[in-house]
């Protein structure tokens, strides 16, 4: 198991950086969407999915507000 603490605006964020790019590493757990990217979302788990890998959210959604969610309704 691999902890940081960061914003989804910070892209200076070694050890998300390093599940990001290991492809032994199948499925990355995010507590919400935002702790992954604020934006873009979408795309990094297309890329992952392209791999065989995965994004999965704890908590996909908590709160209304469309900007947070990305625009996407969960």
């Amino acid at each position: 198991m691999v902890s940081e603490i960061g914003s989804g605006l910070n892209d200076r964020r070694p050890k998300f950086l390093k599940l990001l790019t290991d492809p032994t590493i199948g499925v990355i757990l995010l507590e919400h969407r935002d702790r992954g990217t604020r934006f873009g979302f979408t795309y990094s788990e297309q890329v992952l999915a392209m791999q065989g890998r995965r994004l999965e959210v704890v908590f996909p959604k908590d709160t209304d507000d469309d900007l947070v969610n990305d625009g996407r309704r969960v």
